[in-house]
């Protein structure tokens, strides 16, 4: 690691005037002219020759350990420059602390680095998996001289080299092919981009965004309703009672009661909540059944005790992609029908209810405490005067309950 250190201090001195906003004149980003240009180091110019070397490069695999990964392994085009993977793998087979974070727009990131904010230029963070070796991702480290030897001797890199690197008498070095490979990675810019257009529920709330973010084209903001309740009313996602009833372990019999639970910092002591609400449902004559949707994202385990000790409450699990955390076909099927089929709705100030309704089902909204033990001050109550709630609840369309004993 001792030459890559060396190679870091290189180039952060050579970097003490670093940063002009595209001085280069003759490189043409292809953003638009209503699109700030990215800050580009003074040592490191744009040039079409430079990021054609970089493209390459950054697709060789030559530029590993074992000529097996090249950047474009952890960084594919096709996944947004990612990898698709919650963990990246380096050229050794090591699993790495954390996945490969995104090269889009990443000229205009001010860090670059989740481990180390003092990473602000992508040549200095390309070193990092060229030649480190904690973890080891492509393991150059001690090899550098391979990577000028295959600068020099490939024949179309050393045609690049020259055009690139002009007035270095020899340019054939691993600081010309970071540089080279940094000033690729600095054009993967989008503006564009399907991702780059918005859906607004209503008029109202298209003005609002376009004040927020200035810099959306209006003409990208579509006032769409609200797309993402559609799949509940798909018929290729409408299932009987029985087939509910046979993917949660429900008796088709009995009622069921829906409680969806919420962000576990927002509602700390749910769990209690939960527990109690099973309890009471279990004195009622016609023996409803509690299903228990978790909150997608909540990853804490926090109703995992409650899952062992309570085999009458129903884990209906979301099925959710659990890499990405996105939904799935599959799980729409399965909540669109929970609401469905569902007798009674619980939960707190959640916009569940709004997809409730829709169903015409009734709503129970928590704002009491969590029995038990003293908690950090979070009133459930007050979510119900938040902007978004508040309106909910004055439309009488949930009954809101301030008294676990009323």
């Amino acid at each position: 690691m001792k030459k890559a250190l060396l190679l870091l201090l290189a180039m952060a001195l050579a970097s003490a005037v670093v940063y002009e906003m595209g001085r280069q004149s003759t490189f043409d980003w292809q953003i638009g002219h209503d699109n700030p240009l990215p800050m580009v180091p003074n040592e490191n110019p744009m040039s079409n020759a430079k990021v054609e070397l970089g493209r390459w490069l950054f697709h060789d695999v030559r530029l590993s350990r074992n000529r097996t990964v090249a950047c474009s392994t952890c960084h594919v085009q096709q996944l947004a420059f990612t990898d698709g993977k919650p963990r990246s793998i380096g050229a050794t087979g090591e699993l790495h602390p954390r996945g490969s974070m995104s090269l889009v727009n990443v000229a205009y990131a001010s860090r670059l680095n989740w481990a180390n904010s003092l990473l602000d230029r992508i040549e200095d963070q390309a070193l990092i998996p060229l030649l480190g070796d904690d973890p080891v991702e492509m393991g150059m480290g001690g090899r550098e001289d391979e990577i000028a030897d295959l600068l020099a001797a490939e024949p179309d890199y050393r045609r690049l080299a020259q055009l690139a690197f002009p007035d270095d008498e020899v340019p054939f070095s691993v600081l010309n092919a970071v540089r080279a490979i940094s000033a690729f990675v600095r054009s993967i810019i989008s503006f564009d981009a399907p991702y780059d257009h918005y859906l607004a529920w209503n008029a109202a709330i298209r003005q609002q965004l376009l004040e927020l973010y200035p810099f959306v084209p209006a003409a990208n903001v579509y006032v769409t309703g609200t797309p993402q309740f559609d799949t509940h009313f798909l018929p290729e996602f409408e299932w009987s009672r029985e087939r509910l009833c046979a993917e949660i372990g429900a008796d088709p019999a009995r009622p069921i009661v829906l409680y969806t639970t919420g962000m576990a910092n927002h509602m700390p002591g749910e769990h209690r909540v939960v527990e109690r609400i099973a309890d009471m449902l279990a004195g009622i004559p016609s023996r409803p059944q509690l299903a228990l949707r978790v909150y997608a994202k909540d990853t804490t385990g926090r109703f995992d005790q409650l899952r062992q000790a309570r085999p009458d409450i129903l884990f209906a699990d979301p099925r959710w992609e659990r890499n990405w955390l996105t939904p799935t076909p599959e799980d729409a099927a399965l909540y669109a029908n929970l609401l469905r089929h569902c007798a009674l709705g619980i939960n707190i100030a959640s916009t569940v209810s709004l997809e409730l309704c829709m169903f015409d089902k009734p709503v129970l909204n928590v704002a009491y405490p969590p029995p038990g033990p003293e908690i950090p001050p979070v009133p459930f109550a007050r979510f119900y005067r938040f902007d978004h709630y508040a309106p909910v609840v004055a439309s009488q369309a949930v009954e809101v309950v301030t008294d676990e004993n009323a």
